[in-house]
């Protein structure tokens, strides 16, 4: 038996309820490679056990306010966790917290407390009883789970560090090239001749999904959920490129292709999203140009000075494609490369966030 204290500080008496000598009830589990569940069952006063379940599945708060930092705590707007259950183990696999609480089964114990219930009457009544039994399950996720800073402070999430599932699927595809741009190699004596025929030269791209993880309505960063709010990245950053190495990835790498929402319900009726980004990432040369990654502002020209060139357009891109830089990476003026620039790091801040 110990005393538990809630993550809004409420306290509480709370028991593992392991069986008899035999059965051992609590804990168990279940190991596989690919997933991996746990249980426990924990008793609980009645009154406590919303909090109880609460807590245990982890809940999220789109908020300035990090609670591990004591009061009159404020800062940067950021996604603030209070993270699940875990059942620990010692250091001798590659981390010691992996199995997380994902269920909570709650039963009343014994006889019900004559005339108390949770609604006074009608339909909606339920009975009260003095304890619950909480039968908690644990399974493995697909991303990380890292708690607040213990010491105050915000979270930044743009990091991709936790709360985040990434999936990569590489793909190849043809660029046809006109013929007459290469020549068949037969050697020295002879002339040059142009290949009559069209080329497939294959580029290589990568798609890459990034979900984000039970983020909050009112942390939506979008107009259409938060249309008074400072952090809209998701309408502004669609159609648009990295303008700062992102998830790894130089800038101009990566495009934003689309985004999915995810709406759910949490255990205790808090409404939330799961948000998956879809990405392109191209990058088909590990040379540079201009000491700038090749990526989706540039195109293969084999005429010439046959190699990848960024593409610059109207009057602004005319004067640049003669200068001695030619390039806008630095300016990053609107119009002139194929994709306008933007922050991708503010997909993953709350629609509080300031924008820069």
């Amino acid at each position: 038996m110990a005393t538990y204290q809630a993550a809004n500080g409420e306290r509480f008496t709370i028991k593992e309820y392991v069986g008899n000598a035999n059965t051992g009830d609590s804990p168990k589990f279940s190991f596989s490679d690919e997933r991996s569940f746990a249980s426990r069952v924990i008793d609980v006063p009645w009154a406590s056990w919303p909090r109880f379940v609460q807590d245990v599945l982890g809940y999220s708060i789109a908020t300035a306010y990090n609670p591990n930092a004591g009061t009159g705590n404020s800062g940067t707007p950021f996604i603030s966790r209070v993270i699940p259950w875990s059942i620990p183990f010692d250091n001798r696999s590659k981390q010691s917290r992996w199995l997380w609480a994902s269920r909570v089964d709650v039963e009343g114990i014994g006889a019900p407390s004559s005339g108390t219930w949770y609604e006074l009457s009608g339909r909606d009544q339920i009975a009260y009883y003095g304890q619950a039994r909480c039968r908690i399950s644990y399974e493995t996720r697909t991303y990380d789970i890292v708690r607040d800073p213990q010491g105050g402070g915000s979270y930044d999430e743009s990091e991709l560090t936790r709360y985040v599932t990434k999936y990569m699927k590489p793909q190849g595809e043809f660029l046809y090239l006109d013929g007459a741009a290469y020549y068949y190699g037969t050697g020295a004596g002879t002339t040059a001749t142009p290949i009559s025929r069209g080329v497939n030269k294959t580029l290589i791209s990568y798609n890459l999904s990034i979900t984000w993880h039970k983020i909050p309505v009112d942390g939506v960063p979008t107009a259409f959920l938060n249309p008074e709010k400072s952090n809209r990245a998701i309408d502004v950053c669609l159609g648009k490129v990295n303008n700062a190495t992102f998830a790894g990835c130089e800038r101009g790498t990566l495009l934003l292709l689309a985004v999915e929402f995810k709406p759910f319900v949490g255990a205790l009726g808090d409404r939330y999203y799961d948000i998956t980004y879809y990405f392109k990432f191209f990058n088909p040369t590990d040379e540079k140009r201009n000491d700038n990654a090749v990526g989706h502002q540039h195109v293969f020209r084999p005429f010439k000075t046959p190699g990848w060139y960024e593409a610059l357009a109207g009057d602004i891109g005319k004067n640049l494609a003669t200068a001695a830089l030619p390039t806008n990476f630095v300016a990053r003026t609107k119009g002139v490369n194929i994709y306008d620039w933007a922050n991708f790091r503010n997909l993953f801040r709350p629609a509080d966030h300031p924008v820069w």
